[in-house]
């Protein structure tokens, strides 16, 4: 009966190995989910800032502002009046 060896474990540059896989994955992941943020929350921001800035009328809000009075630091109202 013959006896089989068992083959030695290859421990040399098993870090490396790991190491290469690991920053694969890790560069796949980031990059997936950068890609999965760009699509899912910055367009739909940069859409409903295009959106709202089409009907937004500066100088008619800053009218609004001070005529209630919150448009001007308070030691500007006191000689305005």
């Amino acid at each position: 009966m013959e006896v089989k060896r068992l083959e030695k474990p290859r421990l040399r540059y098993d870090v490396a190995r790991r190491q290469s896989r690991t920053l694969l994955f890790a560069g796949a992941l980031a990059f997936t989910c950068a890609l999965a943020y760009r699509h899912l929350v910055a367009e739909r921001r940069k859409r409903r800032y295009a959106e709202f800035y089409k009907t937004y009328d500066a100088e008619r809000e800053m009218k609004r502002m001070l005529a209630s009075g919150i448009g001007l630091p308070r030691r500007f109202q006191d000689q305005e009046d």
